[in-house]
């Protein structure tokens, strides 16, 4: 079964909360060696020459009240075969469960430890491609 997920934008804005956290995003699948569509990795403190990775995007991750994951993939730092390949519909797809990183759990305070496969709206931002995930 696939989860599909709908938030308005204006009740999203409202309910994170702190902290939130600046990361690089890997996309794409640990089990096929950062192919596919998914979650491949997360880095909180990247060396700069890893944005020339056509599956590394710049984020922001916050929390929401009832603790989803509030991602953030920024526009300006997405390659044109990224977009194409993961932001190029209304939904971005997760094909297998992500663990979030220990020091990433840690930044943001939270239990919960991985994101559900399934089919998330992306809300399309002014500068970013918002995703809200179920963990």
């Amino acid at each position: 079964m696939v989860a599909v997920q709908n938030f308005s934008r204006k009740k999203i804005n409202q309910q994170l909360r702190a902290p939130v956290i600046k990361a690089h995003v890997v996309l794409g699948l640990i089990t096929k060696k950062c192919e596919g569509k998914g979650i491949c990795a997360i880095i909180l403190d990247p060396p700069l020459e890893r944005l020339n990775n056509c599956n590394q995007v710049v984020v922001t991750i916050g929390l929401k009240k009832d603790d989803y994951l509030v991602f953030n993939f920024f526009k300006d730092s997405l390659k044109a075969c990224t977009e194409e390949k993961h932001f190029n519909s209304n939904k971005f797809k997760i094909e297998e469960s992500f663990t979030i990183p220990t020091e990433v759990q840690q930044a943001l305070k939270i239990k919960k430890t991985t994101i559900l496969p399934g089919e998330y709206r992306i809300i399309d931002q002014a500068k970013s491609y918002q995703i809200i995930f179920n963990t």
